[in-house]
């Protein structure tokens, strides 16, 4: 039987850490799945499937979304997309693990060399049956460095990925829980905007977006060709990381979540492991990218696109169910 890189260097890992191959617990006492180990830091995680960093998101309540009060509020500043986010309410989440980074440009590039010797079993049932996986910009330098976040993948990509790694894309109330805690931080840091700790409009033209009638004059007159940098390599923003660990919860890419999207979902998802609409041609995006306003960096702001959509603004992470 032939062994892949990515579960011999966790093997590495082990050996040099001096654990078992296999530990029956993790950093917080619980039991973890078998294509986990520990990792050198504390918190960390390491998957076989695609030798990537994760975290433990615990079983338990979250606040999600946002009140109305405050929805109007962001309205009248922003626009109006903020509706979406209510009503408020506690939500019940099993335990968890959600990728420490999103998905990197080399990580995928170990997806496509698999597909390449046709490895096709993580395909979604319902992608393109001539589809090519390889995202727009995989060959532009400015977004193609082995540690920048892939870009310009749609679902089915990041679909594939995490089932080919062995994982799956988060549900939109996993990726919420871990961006803002248990306590409904606005952004993943915390209550207060920080514009130096996350890729976005503000870091990346070096003034204030208070409003969105600024937002639109800066970006109406935007020339892609001639923005030398789009997406930092993930980790650049250590500040940012979320409650429970996580990096670019804010910022840098927007990210795939696994459910469908309706507008007024909230008002009728379940308060128990919410699995998304069952019927919808649009997919979740969550977290803001490189050229998204304080807004939009909100860890309770709900975006969507069509899932054979691909954009320069979106990547994606994995998760895995704790057993």
């Amino acid at each position: 039987m032939t062994l892949s890189l990515a579960f011999l260097g966790a093997m590495a890992l082990c050996v040099a850490f001096g654990s078992s191959a296999w530990a029956d617990t993790g950093w917080f006492g619980e039991r973890m799945p078998e294509t986990l180990i520990t990792g050198a830091t504390q918190g960390d995680y390491v998957h076989s499937g695609d030798d990537t960093a994760m975290v433990y998101v615990p079983a338990g309540y979250f606040l999600r979304g946002t009140t109305k009060a405050e929805a109007d509020a962001l309205s009248r500043r922003f626009g109006d997309f903020f509706m979406v986010e209510t009503p408020q309410r506690s939500i019940y989440l099993p335990a968890y693990y959600i990728d420490k980074f999103e998905v990197t440009n080399q990580q995928y590039g170990a997806f496509l060399d698999a597909l390449k010797r046709g490895e096709r079993h993580a395909i979604h049932p319902d992608a393109p049956p001539d589809k090519d996986y390889t995202p727009t910009y995989w060959r532009d330098s400015r977004l193609n460095g082995p540690d920048h976040p892939v870009t310009a993948v749609d679902w089915y990509d990041a679909f594939a990925y995490c089932r080919w790694a062995g994982k799956q894309l988060p549900t939109e109330a996993q990726w919420e829980k871990a961006a803002r805690g248990p306590d409904g931080l606005a952004y993943p840091w915390g209550d207060t905007w920080q514009a130096a700790y996350s890729n976005n409009v503000e870091s990346t033209f070096g003034h204030p977006v208070l409003d969105d009638r600024q937002w639109v004059l800066l970006l109406g007159n935007l020339d892609l060709d001639a923005l030398p940098v789009f997406t930092w390599p993930v980790g650049s923003f250590p500040q940012g990381v979320s409650p429970y660990g996580a990096h670019d919860m804010g910022g840098n890419l927007w990210e795939w979540a696994r459910d469908r999207y309706i507008k007024d979902y909230y008002h009728v998802a379940p308060s128990h492991d919410p699995p998304g609409p069952t019927a919808s041609p649009y997919r979740v995006l969550r977290g803001g990218c490189w050229s998204s306003h304080r807004g939009k960096i909100r860890a309770a702001y709900r975006n969507y696109d069509l899932a054979a959509d691909r954009h320069l603004e979106i990547g994606f992470r994995c998760a895995l169910a704790a057993e």
